[in-house]
């Protein structure tokens, strides 16, 4: 709907002019089923990325603390030492190596001249984030 704003404006105006609810529930319902389709698709996507990061933190013999801190990626792809540490309960050297060594397997890349230090799963915010065609 916020894509096709004009058209939701003139169907909302269609609706209170000449009372035609039935035009307006196709309207509404082809709305639903749109972003319905775009959901599965972007859900496909991220399940893609988590398939490959599981794969490559398997192919790397990582740790589960590795494995629990990509999970936790899903919730949020941006992620600090401090989040590390909260999310996994170990020490501030221990979440470090952690997604230090998630860097260097290409799971998170580190944002450089910051601080916080942030780490971003980028292949996974292209997936939430890309439009569909």
């Amino acid at each position: 709907f916020e894509r096709t704003r004009i058209n939701y404006y003139d169907q909302l105006f269609n609706l209170s002019a000449t009372g035609d609810w039935e035009a307006w529930l196709n309207y509404f319902f082809d709305g639903v089923y749109e972003q319905a389709q775009d959901a599965i698709r972007r859900i496909r996507r991220i399940r893609e990325v988590l398939d490959k990061y599981k794969a490559l933190l398997l192919e790397h013999n990582e740790t589960a603390n590795a494995l629990r801190l990509v999970d936790g990626l899903m919730a949020s792809p941006v992620t600090s030492i401090s989040n590390a540490v909260r999310t996994l309960g170990v020490s501030q050297p221990g979440a470090s190596g952690i997604l230090e060594r998630l860097r260097a397997i290409g799971i998170v890349t580190k944002l450089e001249n910051r601080w916080p230090r942030l780490y971003v799963a980028l292949e996974l915010l292209d997936a939430i984030d890309a439009p569909i065609s």
